[in-house]
């Protein structure tokens, strides 16, 4: 048998479709699992009308299953002329058999009365009531709504029910709703009232009916089209994931049409065109083989393929008043250099503690200097990076980007460029809010990268220092994206930086009040530990082991890139043969040294030939392993520390630490922390788990 559950609505905001679907079957399989009910499979979808829960292959009853539950000892539950006691009647009412139903078993040398009582084997026609009530009741949504005068709330009002075991209707009433057997097509092209004869006709009855019911199914549709009709034209289309999937989510019967876009636009950055197009528009824009625009778009109507072109034209009429909208204020802002909008930053909140927007722009001119020198930049590039630093939020005081928040950057380059400034000016001004989301690109260019940096370091330093520090998942300042960012911009550029000093320059231009009120030593120990999760995270991802992050991480060391190598390294070494045993020697040489006083090694107070081997042999690796080091070679220095891995376990087998001579048991511990300073300047492979 198959049970169908459709919950129809009015129309269902598009993005809270995918967790309505996650939610109906981990709620369906959690209640179905709960009633004891047997089946093949669950599934769940969701279109812009409707909620489906749709159970294949139950069986007719629940589980049976024979329960054993213990009762009083036998001792003490019959007389010495064997009649049933007061404990074993009362046990029998209470499980609701008879004295003589029970049986005896032994637990731990002791026979005890133990009901047998079968359970389960209920009719499921009598459970799904009450499974799909629970359900229903039971889904959360970010923005419910009550309608009428129930005392009820949905994420939009309910409108049907449908709720079918194959043929027959299962009684459910929610809201004043009571489920049959009638479902609704598409709102325009589908039957009013579409009658199901039982449960497995629903899928294609829906289909015949226009609606796609399965989600996966519709994105798929969208993305079949926009390839075979962009192929048409000879173009590629951008298939923005996110676009597809919002577009899946606001039709119930995809259909790909194709519009135009007035020429007389193309003269605008693509940027303008584009972002209207994709985020008020939901259209996907077309692109030339040289990557220029398109005068076409694609976008999804949620009905089949008749009247395209008055549809099509129809979609490109509002585009065009959008299009007449950005133009009239790209024209505008051209009318004045993009550094005239800064005066409007004077009067621009950034935060109240924080000063304004002008505020955060003379932090970043000089923060870009500070870490200018630390990253070796030329003065040329410093002098750069300042300029762009003044300009970099200009264009938040331009018409555009006030109209279109998500061209911050793209219209600051543009305007940039147009008011004269150089090229590497304008494009450290978009490269600074790089990298915008996950998977997006980082700044490239010397400037940017070093603006990029100046940008993360003060709103992280800033708002640690004001204890706005991310918990949970409230994240209002985006502050890990600005720390991935940060890692990323630094590990995909090889840019070899230590944050202290940044962070500490980046604290003592933020306001007095605010230096006042925290400690740097303080926020510089809760930023590393933030960076040091992120960067964790960042690596979990690429692949490498949660064990050889940690014991780089021990080092402590702060700057990104640089640990990022030894990473790496370390965890090429792991297929090294003497690995296992150069960490579990280290380990045992680790924990010994701390018993030690530190002292230097005395040559003269070594006397075993395995402890004059290990000194020997130490000796020689440790400056090869220093210039290692020093050239950042961390593969090669850990493969020197691997040869002290036979010496090391020889040491061990065959001399006595611990001798009661202190000063030659000195000198081992000696010996034995000056290997682990060594190796300790690399990782610490006392981390490693196996």
């Amino acid at each position: 048998m198959d049970y169908l559950l459709e919950i129809g609505v009015e129309e269902i905001p598009a993005r809270f479709i995918p967790g309505i679907i996650e939610e109906v079957k981990n709620k369906g399989e959690e209640f179905l699992k709960e009633f004891g009910v047997q089946y093949e499979a669950v599934i769940s979808e969701a279109t812009p009308r409707r909620i489906v829960f749709y159970v294949k292959g139950v069986l007719p009853k629940t589980e049976e299953k024979i329960q054993e539950v213990k009762g009083p000892a036998k001792k003490a539950s019959y007389d010495s002329e064997g009649n049933p006691t007061r404990a074993l009647l009362g046990f029998a009412r209470s499980q609701g058999i008879e004295p003589n139903e029970v049986i005896e078993k032994e637990v731990n040398g002791v026979i005890y009365v133990f009901a047998r009582k079968k359970t389960g084997g209920n009719p499921v026609d009598e459970l799904l009531p009450e499974i799909a009530r629970k359900l229903i009741k039971s889904l959360s949504f970010p923005k419910p709504m009550r309608w009428g005068d129930i005392d009820f709330k949905f994420i939009r009002p309910i409108r049907w029910l449908v709720s079918l075991l194959d043929e027959k209707v299962i009684p459910l009433e929610i809201a004043g709703i009571k489920a049959d057997r009638i479902s609704r097509g598409h709102r325009f092209l589908g039957q009013k009232e579409v009658v199901l004869d039982r449960a497995a006709d629903y899928f294609v009855a829906m289909r015949e009916n226009y609606v796609i019911v399965s989600l996966n199914e519709r994105i798929e549709m969208i993305r079949a089209q926009l390839h075979r009709a962009s192929a048409e034209e000879g173009v590629v289309v951008d298939q923005d994931e996110e676009l597809l999937l919002e577009n899946a989510n606001l039709v119930e019967y995809p259909t790909v049409v194709i519009g135009e876009i007035n020429r007389e636009f193309l003269e605008l950055p693509k940027e303008v065109i584009i972002t209207p197009m994709k985020e008020h528009q939901r259209y996907f824009p077309l692109f030339k083989n040289d990557g220029s625009l398109y005068h076409k778009f694609l976008a999804v109507r949620n009905g089949g393929r008749e009247n395209l072109a008055e549809i099509a034209e129809g979609y490109a009429k509002v585009l065009r008043a959008r299009l007449y909208d950005a133009r009239f204020f790209y024209r505008e802002d051209l009318k004045k250099p993009l550094s005239a909008y800064n005066e409007k930053l004077t009067r621009i909140v950034f935060q109240e503690k924080l000063g304004t927007v002008w505020d955060k722009v003379l932090r970043l001119k000089e923060l870009v200097v500070a870490i200018g020198r630390e990253l070796n930049c030329d003065d040329e590039v410093k002098s750069y990076a300042a300029r762009a630093a003044e300009l970099s939020k200009a264009d938040l005081a331009t018409n555009m980007v006030y109209e279109f928040p998500e061209l911050q950057g793209i219209m600051g380059r543009d305007y940039a460029l147009k008011s004269g400034e150089r090229k590497e000016v304008a494009d450290a001004i978009f490269e600074h809010y790089l990298p915008r989301f996950s998977g997006d690109i980082v700044a490239t260019s010397e400037v940017g990268i070093l603006l990029s940096c100046a940008e993360k370091i003060d709103n992280l330093t800033a708002f640690f220092a004001l204890k706005q520090i991310p918990t949970g998942s409230a994240d209002p300042f985006g502050l890990r994206r600005q720390a991935l960012g940060l890692l990323r911009t630094l590990i995909e550029n090889k840019r070899f930086f230590s944050l202290k000093k940044a962070f500490d320059a980046a604290f003592n231009l933020l306001p007095a009040e605010v230096r006042e009120k925290a400690n740097f030593a303080e926020v510089y120990e809760e930023l590393l530990e933030f960076i040091y999760q992120r960067f964790k995270g960042l690596l979990l991802e690429e692949g490498f082991s949660y064990d050889t992050i940690d014991a780089v991480l021990a080092t402590g060391k702060d700057d990104f890139y640089d640990l990022y190598l030894r990473v790496r390294a370390l965890e090429n070494l792991r297929n090294h043969p003497s690995f296992t045993a150069l960490t579990t020697t280290f380990t045992r040489a680790y924990n010994l040294a701390r018993k030690g006083q530190g002292r230097e090694v005395a040559e003269s107070l070594l006397y075993e030939p395995a402890e004059k081997e290990l000194f020997a042999r130490f000796s020689e690796i440790s400056l090869n392993v220093k210039e290692f080091l020093r050239e950042k070679a961390y593969l090669k220095a850990m493969e020197e520390v691997a040869a002290l891995a036979n010496p090391l376990d020889r040491f061990f087998n065959e001399v006595l630490v611990m001798a009661e001579d202190e000063k030659i048991r000195e000198n081992r511990l000696g010996l034995l922390g000056a290997i682990a300073r060594l190796v300790l300047e690399i990782a610490d492979l006392s981390k490693i788990v196996g």
